[in-house]
C-alpha cells in the first residue's frame, strides 16, 4: 500500500467520517482514470455501525466524485474471505444506488 502510494499519489484517496476525534470509517480509494474512481478498501469501526458511517462515507465519496467530474465509483466485488458471494454486501451496495455488472478478471500464471 506504501509502495503504491508512493508511486502514484494522486492517484490514491483517503475518504474518512469522524466522530469528534475518533476516525470511525475511512475508504481507500484509487483513480483509476479521470472518470473512473475504484473503491480499494473500505473499513469502519463495529460500535458505530448502528449509526451507518459507511453510508456517510459513500456519500462523501460521491459527492467529491460530483464536483470533480468522475462518472463511476467502482465499489469492488461482493465476496467474502472465501471468495465466495456475500449477498448482504450485494444487497447493501444495491440499497445505495449501485448497479450489478459483469467484472472480467485475468491471471497470469507463472
Amino acid at each position: 500500500m506504501r509502495e503504491l502510494a508512493g508511486l502514484f499519489p494522486e492517484r490514491m484517496l483517503l475518504f474518512s467520517v469522524f466522530d469528534n476525534a475518533a476516525l470511525i470509517a475511512l475508504s481507500v480509494t484509487i483513480k483509476v482514470t479521470d472518470d473512473t474512481l475504484y473503491n480499494f478498501l473500505m473499513a469502519d469501526l463495529i460500535e458505530y455501525r448502528k449509526y451507518s458511517p459507511v453510508v456517510l462515507l459513500i456519500e462523501t465519496i460521491y459527492n467529491f466524485c460530483q464536483r470533480t467530474g468522475v462518472r463511476i465509483i467502482d465499489l469492488g466485488i461482493s465476496l467474502d474471505k472465501n471468495g465466495d458471494p456475500k449477498p448482504t454486501l450485494s444487497r447493501f451496495k444495491k440499497n445505495i444506488g449501485g448497479q450489478e455488472c459483469e467484472k472480467i478478471s485475468y491471471q497470469l500464471r507463472l
